[in-house]
C-alpha cells in the first residue's frame, strides 16, 4: 500500500485541493457506527481545513469524512491538527421523531434492515432533510424484530440495530453527482469452517504461522456484564408487567439488571423480549482481538465487516468473528493496518454510564397516579433546594451531565421540599419518585 492522498472538498463538494504532505494520518473505519480521522500538516490553511469541509482518501468513496476540528499549534508542535468523522456522523444530528399524534415510532415483526432505512428516510430525507443524502434499497436482512423509538439520536439507534443483527451501515460520497449515499451492508463470511461459504468467498485465517500478523492484543472483559434481565413494561408496583430473560442462570453466573421498558404497550410480551435481548447483548462480556497485520491482503482478501478465523498458538485460541473496526495509520516510516475483531471492549466509564441510564429512566418515568419530578440544576451549588410539590417523601436519584449517578446528602424538609447537599459545587439533575 502507498501513503494515502487526502482530497478536500467544500460543503457543496467543490474540489479545493489535495494533501499529500503530512506528518501522520489516522483513519478509523467502523462497521456499526461512524468512524473518525486525524491528520497533522506542517502549515495551517483555514480555507482548506474549514469546519464542515469534506475529505476523501485516494478517490475511495468509502473512506470519506467531514472536518469538525482544526487546531493550529504555534507553541509546541508547530503544526496544524485536523480531526473529523466519517459521514455516518451526520446522522448524529437527527433525532427519531415519532409520527404526528403518536407517542413512538413502532415497528412490529419487521426486518432490521427495513427499520434502519425507514428511520433514516423519515428523519433525514423526507423531513428535516440532509439535502444531498440518497438512500439505497433494503434487502430485508437482519431478522425480524419488534422495535420502537422516540426522540433518540438516530446514529445511536442505527448502531444498536447493527449490533443486534451483525449488519453494518455507512454513508459514501460521490463528488461527481455531489451526493451522499446511505446504505446498509452485510459482511462476507470468510471463516475457515463455513462449509457453505458465501459465494466466491475464500476463507481467511489470521495467524503468525501464516505470516500475516505482526502483533496482537487480546482482551477479555466482563466488567459490568449482565446475564439476567428483568424487563418491566407498563403498570405500577405488583401490577407492573415484568418478564425475565436468562432466568435459568444461577449462582455467580447470574448477573441481574433491571430494564425499564414502560414505553412498550401493555401485553406486548414479544416487544419486551426483544428490548431485553437487545439490552443484554449490550451488557455481554467481550472478547476482543486487535492485530497489527501485513497490509498485502487488506481489501483484497478481507475487509471491514467480514467474518474471518483467527488463531493464536500461544493462547491456544481459535475462533471466528467479525471485523468491526480497522485503524489505518499512515506515517513517513510506513503504514499500519490494525483490525479489531468482536465487540469493542467497554471502559469503566461506558459501564457506569449505561447502568446509570437504566436507573435514571426508571426513576424519572411514571404512569398513573405515582407522580415524579425532575429538577435540573444549571448553576453549580453545594446545596440544592428542590420544591417538588409531590406531597410525599420521594426517593431521589442524582446524576451529572453525562448521566453518571452521584451521591449527595438528601434531607426531606417536608413532603414538598428536599435539600440536597454536596461536598463541592455541583450541577446536574435530580429525579424524584
Amino acid at each position: 500500500m502507498d501513503l494515502a492522498k487526502i482530497n478536500v472538498f467544500d460543503k457543496e463538494m467543490n474540489f479545493l485541493g489535495k494533501v499529500d504532505r503530512y506528518k501522520s494520518l489516522i483513519y478509523v473505519r467502523k462497521w456499526q457506527s461512524y468512524g473518525n480521522f486525524e491528520f497533522h500538516v506542517p502549515k495551517p490553511d483555514p480555507t482548506l481545513y474549514a469546519d464542515g469541509n469534506l475529505i476523501i482518501l485516494d478517490e475511495d468513496p468509502e473512506r470519506c469524512g467531514v472536518i469538525r476540528y482544526n487546531e493550529d499549534d504555534e507553541y509546541y508542535a508547530k503544526e496544524a491538527t485536523i480531526k473529523g468523522f466519517s459521514l455516518l456522523y451526520l446522522l448524529s444530528d437527527r433525532l427519531t421523531v415519532p409520527p404526528a399524534g403518536e407517542g413512538y415510532r413502532v415497528f412490529n415483526s419487521t426486518p432490521v434492515e427495513d427499520i434502519i432505512y425507514a428511520l433514516v428516510k423519515e428523519n433525514a430525507v423526507d423531513k428535516r432533510p440532509i439535502e444531498r443524502l440518497r438512500l439505497g434499497e433494503s434487502q430485508h436482512r437482519g431478522g425480524s424484530i419488534t422495535f420502537q423509538t422516540r426522540y433518540k439520536v438516530l446514529s445511536d439507534e442505527i448502531e444498536s440495530l447493527c449490533r443486534q443483527s451483525g449488519l453494518g451501515a455507512r454513508i459514501t460520497m460521490n463528488p461527481d453527482t455531489q451526493t451522499f449515499n446511505f446504505e446498509v451492508v452485510e459482511g462476507v463470511d470468510r471463516s475457515y469452517d463455513n462449509d457453505l461459504g458465501d459465494l466466491g468467498a475464500e476463507p481467511y485465517i489470521f495467524a503468525k504461522k501464516f505470516g500475516n500478523v505482526r502483533k496482537r492484543n487480546y482482551t477479555h472483559s466482563s466488567v459490568g456484564a449482565k446475564t439476567t434481565a428483568y424487563v418491566a413494561g407498563q403498570g405500577e408496583g405488583e401490577n407492573r408487567e415484568i418478564i425475565i430473560l436468562g432466568d435459568d442462570l444461577t449462582d455467580v453466573d447470574r448477573r441481574e439488571v433491571f430494564i425499564d421498558a414502560r414505553d412498550i404497550e401493555q401485553g406486548e410480551s414479544t416487544a419486551l423480549e426483544d428490548r431485553g435481548a437487545a439490552k443484554l447483548k449490550a451488557y455481554q462480556a467481550t472478547d476482543s482481538f486487535e492485530f497489527e497485520v501485513i497490509t498485502r491482503d487488506y481489501r483484497k482478501k478481507w475487509d471491514l465487516g467480514d467474518i474471518t478465523t483467527f488463531y493464536d498458538k500461544d493462547l491456544n485460541y481459535l475462533d471466528n468473528n467479525q471485523i468491526v473496526e480497522i485503524q489505518e495509520t499512515y506515517e513517513a516510516d510506513g503504514i499500519k493496518i490494525e483490525p479489531t475483531f468482536g465487540d469493542p471492549v467497554k471502559t469503566i466509564t461506558d459501564v457506569v454510564k449505561s447502568t446509570s441510564e437504566e436507573i435514571k429512566t426508571e426513576s424519572r418515568t411514571s404512569v398513573g397516579g405515582d407522580k415524579t419530578y425532575t429538577h435540573t440544576q444549571t448553576t453549580p451549588a453545594m446545596k440544592w433546594t428542590v420544591q417538588h410539590n409531590l406531597g410525599k417523601f420521594p426517593s431521589c436519584t442524582i446524576t451529572d451531565s453525562a448521566g453518571t449517578v452521584v451521591i449527595g446528602e438528601v434531607k426531606h424538609m417536608d413532603k414538598n421540599t428536599v435539600e440536597i447537599v454536596f461536598s463541592a459545587q455541583f450541577a446536574g439533575k435530580a429525579f424524584l419518585n
